[in-house]
């Protein structure tokens, strides 16, 4: 059977301060009236009822997920017992969908994404659920047509088309290049052969299991013991005493980098990652045809290509030209947007300086 896990734990820090540890992003109304992962939930139940969709994050965030997602069933929230990055939560989603169904088909969205065309999201996935059972030891992305020299995203060069479905083709992955420098981020635009990484996975639990214990054998027995587990009175502590055993690391580097057989349905998805200020300028920019993008109180005089969030105080401002002002209850943020997503130097400081209040 086919399932959906959207993976809702990150901690946001790139749209800081608006996005914190208690509350990052991905539930945060960022973009129209709902939160990003109210709108994931919604992208996903285009492609399948609610009953085969799963929520995945630390158990610190279940309450805020439950209230924001009711029609989530209650067995459907995957709890991690501590934020490992993405790596071990997808192994564990993994592991927990195959105990349940030994023939698991598995896709893996992110909570903070935002996608502009949803019915050509519903064919991608699609194409990739169909294609993962003719080609099971196969993993399938999904990947965009760039639209900008992005530096801060991941490209997947493809090669040879393998097949062509009617709603879309499959082509094989040649390789991937992470956040390039901008030189090659300008060749890539210019190339067809070079598509965004979404980061969407689509994959058999039973052979992406069997390749993690092929490529980390220490872990085998962990992860047997979890999956033996699943649905035992047994579970939590199993879980949580294997859990430190799991190293600390994306996806992408745990596993996907490392595996020969993947291929990519390319779509046009009209796709953003949130991923930081300058991003969700650009979206916001779009979506409403102004440079001057607007959330709250201001008032302002000769300004141009600016973002100004404000949470509760009036922002006055005068000639300003790309920049990005955020005002929250307890922080102001100003920054050129070239260089906002540099934040995570900001909370480093804080850190530095034991002002973990802010964070």
């Amino acid at each position: 059977m086919d399932y959906l896990v959207i993976m809702a734990g990150g901690s946001g820090t790139r749209l800081w301060p608006m996005s914190r540890k208690s509350r990052p992003k991905q539930f945060q109304k960022i973009i129209g009236d709902k939160t990003l992962l109210q709108n994931m939930f919604n992208y996903a139940k285009l492609i399948l009822p609610t009953q085969n969709i799963f929520v995945m994050a630390p158990i610190s965030f279940e309450q805020e997920i439950r209230k924001e997602l009711p029609e989530l069933p209650s067995q459907n929230f995957f709890s991690e017992p501590s934020a490992k990055d993405n790596g071990p939560a997808v192994i564990l989603a993994s592991a927990k969908l195959f105990a349940k169904d030994k023939e698991a088909y598995v896709g893996i969205l992110w909570s903070d994404h935002f996608i502009k065309n949803p019915g050509n999201f519903k064919k991608a996935f699609k194409v990739a659920f169909r294609a993962v059972r003719e080609f099971p030891d196969y993993l399938i992305t999904i990947g965009v047509k760039p639209t900008s020299a992005d530096t801060e995203l991941g490209y997947i060069k493809i090669a040879k088309e393998v097949k062509e479905y009617p709603e879309g083709s499959l082509y094989k992955v040649a390789g991937f290049k992470e956040k390039p420098t901008l030189a090659f981020a300008k060749k890539y635009l210019s190339s067809w052969e070079y598509l965004w990484n979404t980061g969407y996975k689509i994959f058999s639990a039973k052979m992406l299991l069997s390749e993690f214990r092929r490529l980390y054998p220490e872990l085998e027995k962990p992860v047997e013991e979890i999956i033996q587990a699943i649905g035992s009175a047994r579970e939590e502590e199993v879980i949580v005493r294997n859990w430190q055993s799991f190293p600390r690391l994306s996806i992408e580097y745990l596993l996907t980098d490392k595996l020969s057989k993947i291929l990519v349905v390319p779509a046009d998805l009209e796709w953003s990652d949130i991923g930081n200020w300058q991003k969700l300028h650009e979206v916001l920019a779009y979506e409403s045809g102004h440079h001057m993008v607007v959330k709250g109180h201001h008032i302002g005089i000769d300004d141009e290509n600016c973002l100004i969030y404000s949470e509760e105080k009036m922002i006055a401002t005068l000639g300003l030209k790309d920049m990005v002002i955020v005002e929250t209850s307890d922080v102001i943020f100003i920054a050129h947007k070239q260089r906002a997503h540099e934040v995570k130097k900001i909370l480093e400081k804080l850190k530095e300086e034991g002002k973990y209040f802010y964070l």
